[in-house]
């Protein structure tokens, strides 16, 4: 191939208000990553100034996206659910420290990781001292 068959061209941008032309049917468009971390922003904030029904709601909003996080490191349903458990039990025991003037997102997933790795080390320690038997 001859060195001007890799150029690809100029990279394409979305222009503001632009609709792409597969967007043309009626399915609802998906919500935007950032207008979902404001609404849990919100629900944390009203969390904090004690509504449960805010916090019930963030607490079911936040565990399909912390499945994700916690499926790229354990393949086992049983460790991907223990992992958002205790992402879970951790946001509920430092939810005081959440802050409302900054974002809910890198908050929660610096919580997500560090309990991810927990797993991990843990799986790993018991790994290491247990035998298989079939």
């Amino acid at each position: 191939m001859s060195p001007s068959s890799h150029n690809r061209g100029p990279d394409l941008t979305l222009v503001a208000g632009a609709v792409p032309s597969s967007a043309s049917d009626s399915r609802p468009a998906p919500e935007r990553p950032a207008a979902r971390e404001l609404d849990w922003s919100v629900y944390m904030a009203r969390a904090q100034a004690g509504d449960r029904e805010a916090y019930r709601r963030l607490l079911e909003d936040v565990a399909p996206y912390l499945r994700s996080i916690a499926s790229r490191h354990f393949r086992n349903s049983g460790d991907i659910e223990d992992a958002v458990q205790e992402v879970l039990l951790t946001v509920h025991a430092v939810r005081h420290t959440y802050d409302p003037a900054r974002p809910f997102g890198p908050w929660l997933v610096a919580i997500a990781n560090r309990r991810v790795v927990d797993g991990l080390r843990q799986q790993g320690r018991s790994r290491a001292r247990e035998v298989v038997l079939e």
